[in-house]
């Protein structure tokens, strides 16, 4: 894993290009790189959230570039007005009340609420996700442990697409399913999750 970090907000995207390239970021088991065409549209999203390719903020899958939960978290901490980020399990009647609401089945479903504060503001953004072994990669539905991790991911994902008008969904909501078997989604999915708690 390469340790290079750098102020991407500041680098153009060529430059970004070419160091992507010459770590050979992304590169799969079997040595393939990713084109530069797909390094520019990595560069591309870095440059216009602030987030670093490096430092585990994106994740690409079918030649797009996605913004890991981490990612998010680290765009909103460096926006002037973000104040904080609460995270809530949704249990008991409250969990029950809301599954019987969207339809879904309240065995074996985890739903999570994450909230996203700015300052000097009493509102806040929040969001509510779901997650359930039915609806998670085959690899990650493999461990139950997983399915309240990617509900709080999820919820956490949502919540700061909200707050801060990003519009594309985050890495960790794309397919899993289909993922080449020689990309480890799984481990930097529990890294995400683990660094995305309060």
């Amino acid at each position: 894993m390469c340790e290079e970090s750098i102020k991407v907000e500041k680098t153009p995207v060529k430059d970004l290009v070419k160091k992507m390239a010459s770590a050979r970021l992304f590169e799969d088991k079997k040595g393939n790189l990713p084109s530069i065409a797909e390094y520019a549209k990595v560069g591309a999203v870095a440059v216009e959230y602030g987030v670093d390719p490096f430092a585990g903020h994106i994740m690409l899958y079918k030649h797009n570039p996605y913004v890991t939960v981490n990612g998010l978290i680290h765009h909103a901490q460096h926006q002037p007005d973000f104040d904080a980020i609460m995270q809530i399990p949704l249990v008991g009647e409250a969990r029950k009340e809301y599954c019987e609401g969207m339809g879904l089945t309240n065995e074996g479903t985890c739903v999570f609420e994450c909230r996203v504060y700015k300052k000097g503001s009493d509102r806040h953004s929040n969001a509510f996700a779901t997650a359930s072994k039915k609806d998670m990669g085959s690899f990650l539905a493999s461990e139950e442990k997983n399915v309240p991790a990617m509900a709080q991911t999820r919820a956490t994902g949502r919540a700061l697409r909200t707050a801060y008008g990003i519009g594309a969904p985050i890495a960790e909501e794309i397919e899993l399913e289909t993922v080449p078997p020689d990309i480890d989604i799984n481990a930097s999915f529990k890294k995400e999750s683990d660094n995305g708690k309060n």
